[in-house]
């Protein structure tokens, strides 16, 4: 419970950190939305899953990657994690596609902020689940990639931080849980 809790209040106060360590952007967000060229992007998560049968929480790693052409974003997650099933740790890895609307708005939560859902395939030792996600979370570009004015550079790289929080509804109650990430994304 105390871990649970704890993570949580870590991904709360994640975008209070970015933000301090963000310039602010020159351009508006209407202006970002205008872009027509799919944005891609690879990056690594870790977090955790605590399973809705057991009393744990175990950590969770990944790869993730897609593309984003504003508002709307696809991305594919790779990730594994371990969770108990008839007193047993056990490995599942979730092969998720999914998409995500951003919110954009002016103030700094709704302009880094994204709604979506995933839909996949849970891998287990002895089956294999169908698995479908809601989710909400944010990516919060690192650095001043969005100070040009004039935007004609569309093809700029660069990292953001993000978090996400999904509740994984699976056909096998074990593998059924809350999955906790934070990632750094490259975005080429």
């Amino acid at each position: 419970m105390k871990m649970k809790l704890l993570s949580i209040v870590l991904l709360l106060s994640l975008p209070a950190f970015a933000a301090e360590h963000v310039q602010t952007s020159k351009t508006t967000t209407a202006a970002a939305q205008k872009e027509d060229e799919p944005h891609p992007f690879a990056g690594l998560l870790t977090g955790a899953f605590s399973s809705k049968e057991a009393n744990s929480t175990s950590a969770e790693f990944g790869i993730i990657g897609g593309y984003q052409l504003l508002p709307i974003a696809l991305q594919v997650e790779f990730s594994g994690a371990k969770y108990r099933d008839e007193g047993s740790d056990r490995d599942k890895t979730n092969l998720l596609l999914e998409g995500t609307y951003h919110l954009a708005g002016d103030d700094i939560f709704r302009r880094y902020t994204h709604l979506g859902l995933g839909l996949g395939l849970v891998v287990r030792s002895n089956a294999t689940d169908f698995a479908w996600a809601p989710l909400a979370g944010f990516d919060i570009p690192l650095g001043d990639h969005n100070d040009r004015e004039d935007r004609k550079d569309r093809n700029e790289k660069y990292f953001s931080l993000g978090a996400d929080i999904k509740y994984l509804f699976t056909n096998s109650t074990p593998a059924e849980g809350v999955d906790v990430n934070a990632s750094l994304k490259y975005w080429f």
